[in-house]
């Protein structure tokens, strides 16, 4: 990885998510609904858009837009729909100058969807920009806001019906986005976000070296490096997981059985919802119809038999909500004094197995524990179990 400094061009943070999807209005409903967001702007007919139209969400931090095509013959749309079904188009990547973030990443390699250019209305102005990622059909939208005033971009509009307050279901910002690639790619990848936009490795809990964790089922396995916008313990994160080889006579893992559904390519993989409050947060969600993975009564004995005197969460109520949960220890502290991980998964939110949420709440702890990244492998081997496709 480059050890170059990136001047005037650092990455912020994820200023948004968008998915290009085939009914926008009725996902934007389903994630309201489902997971507490709520409706932030539009554009599209409505606004005098004549080719797509987009709903834009928000809860705490975490913004989505979600946009779909009006007309038959936007062949790049409907070419990405087909091909990868509803997926995510673009991770934006808030930076504190465009011109130099762009100009450097494409110094270093990075391929050109748009370049530089100036959005405005009467609200003030926004400076964006577009690379492909190194992966898929994945765009970054560099963008600076810091001009701009207005509800979102310039060409939406605001949308009236927004409860104040509104507490949402306890989401307070995105975490990390996961990519999932194909084997072999993870330096690449890895090196890619290091000399285009400064991104360093972060070295999680339980890994020791710059390897990252590899982890093996009975139907092969994976392996994760965490990469950040900088070194700080909330930086952004990008978690590559990367397939290991496919042992014969064992059906596809679960990285290979994505990129399959994925028209064969690369992509992003799930995203992790951070809340306070796991609890309330997934209790809230079930009770909206969101399925989440199911994991044995085993591993929440083993964890409380092991952990339990540092607990203060109920293993029935972790375990009836099947979240997962890790603990680490402050190196440098006189006394045992624990950090947690917990996290839970939904299954994949549309009908191929591809993304998929994941709820986190940190108590301390800024990596990825070895025993989760586990127990979250073996419960999607499970639901694999239940598919017929091998």
């Amino acid at each position: 990885m480059s050890d170059t400094p990136l001047p005037e061009s650092k990455v912020l943070q994820i200023d948004y998510v968008e998915y290009w999807v085939g009914n926008a209005k009725l996902c934007a409903k389903f994630y309201c609904s489902a997971f507490g967001f709520y409706p932030l702007a539009i554009k599209g007919l409505e606004t005098g858009e004549k080719q797509t139209s987009s709903h834009v969400l928000v809860q705490g931090n975490a913004t989505f837009v979600f946009t779909s095509t009006l007309r038959s013959n936007h062949t790049e749309f409907n070419q990405h729909l087909g091909v990868h079904g509803d997926a995510i188009k673009d991770v934006a990547l808030r930076v504190e100058n465009v011109y130099s973030t762009f100009q450097h990443a494409i110094k270093n390699g990075a391929k050109v969807v748009e370049e530089p250019h100036v959005l405005r209305d009467e609200l003030g102005t926004v400076v964006v920009a577009k690379i492909a990622a190194p992966y898929g059909d994945v765009v970054h939208t560099l963008i600076d806001r810091s001009k701009y005033n207005g509800v979102f971009l310039p060409g939406f509009k605001s949308v009236d019906a927004i409860p104040s307050p509104t507490p949402g279901f306890g989401v307070t910002h995105i975490d990390h986005i996961a990519l999932a690639y194909e084997k072999g790619k993870t330096l690449e990848v890895m090196n890619w976000y290091s000399n285009c936009l400064g991104f360093v490795q972060f070295l999680c809990n339980d890994e020791d070296t710059n390897e990252g964790l590899t982890v093996v089922g009975s139907e092969g396995g994976l392996k994760t490096i965490v990469i950040a916008s900088s070194l700080q313990q909330y930086s952004l994160k990008f978690v590559l997981v990367e397939a290991l080889d496919h042992q014969e006579g064992k059906k596809q893992n679960q990285i290979q059985e994505f990129i399959e559904f994925n028209g064969g390519k690369s992509g992003v993989h799930h995203i992790a919802l951070h809340t306070n409050d796991i609890v309330t947060s997934v209790k809230l969600m079930k009770d909206r119809g969101v399925d989440f993975i199911t994991v044995p009564s085993l591993y929440y004995d083993d964890l409380f038999a092991k952990e339990g005197s540092f607990m203060k969460e109920s293993q029935e109520k972790l375990q009836e909500l099947g979240i997962l949960m890790d603990i680490s220890f402050k190196k440098a502290s006189p006394v045992k004094s624990p950090n947690f991980l917990f996290q839970t998964f939904t299954v994949p939110l549309q009908d191929r197995p591809t993304f998929f949420f994941e709820i986190i709440s940190r108590k301390g702890s800024s990596g990825f524990g070895d025993r989760t990244i586990k127990a979250l492998f073996e419960a999607i081997e499970r639901l694999q179990d239940k598919r017929t496709v091998s």
